[in-house]
């Protein structure tokens, strides 16, 4: 379990999601302000487990620490997946985005807003698809999810019935790397947004200038 984990544990704790019934990830190690974003693997890949949370504290071109987490629910891309995300500088409240929506339909990716009257707009929607491209690209490698854990003692019971939040034990769980659901071809995919009725091209590198303008 890593500190940034630590520290976004609580955040969590604070909106009202029960943190042990997700899989944590740190991206920090992985991707940087000199990271190409990669999106085949949305196409490729499914997400490990039915309810994920990844974490990323890095430098921006605007800020010298910068936070995401997403969270991402569902593992088949052809059903459909769901991504909620908040960012901002360290140390201050992170803004939330609308949760979103992706799913796989042949050559294309969809995507839409999920929350009822809440416009998904379009850079924002292709920014939370090159962070979970991304992550997705990670686990290409062997890889590591940390699972919080409340054992029943006495001071853990007391803080819960304060409404504080318990102590958490933590157990690793090691993600091997698995093969893509399909051999990525090299081709150009499109992209289509269910708010927007637009398709436009999807090479693999087309999102990084809407990656980096939002941070």
């Amino acid at each position: 379990m890593t500190p940034l984990i630590r520290e976004m544990i609580k955040m969590v704790s604070a909106v009202d999601f029960d943190p042990v019934d997700l899989q944590w990830f740190d991206l920090s190690g992985y991707v940087n302000d000199r990271s190409h974003v990669v999106t085949d693997p949305l196409m490729t890949h499914r997400p490990p487990f039915e309810k994920s949370i990844v974490v990323w504290r890095g430098k921006t071109r605007s800020h010298e620490s910068y936070d995401t987490i997403f969270m991402v629910v569902g593992n088949d891309p052809q059903e459909g997946v769901l991504v909620t995300m908040w960012k901002g500088p360290t140390g201050k409240q992170p803004q939330r985005f609308p949760t979103m929506v992706y799913l796989v339909e042949g050559d294309m990716l969809r995507y839409g807003s999920m929350d009822d009257g809440v416009e998904l707009e379009k850079d924002v929607a292709e920014l939370m698809l090159a962070y979970v491209g991304n992550w997705l690209e990670s686990l290409s490698l062997r890889n590591e999810a940390y699972v919080p854990v409340v054992q029943q003692t006495f001071t853990n019971r007391r803080k819960i019935a304060q409404g504080k939040t318990p102590t958490y034990d933590w157990t690793t769980v090691i993600v091997e790397p698995v093969k893509p659901r399909q051999e990525n071809q090299g081709g150009t995919h499109a992209i289509s947004s269910g708010v927007f009725i637009t398709t436009s091209p999807y090479p693999s590198n087309a999102l990084v200038a809407a990656a980096y303008s939002y941070m």
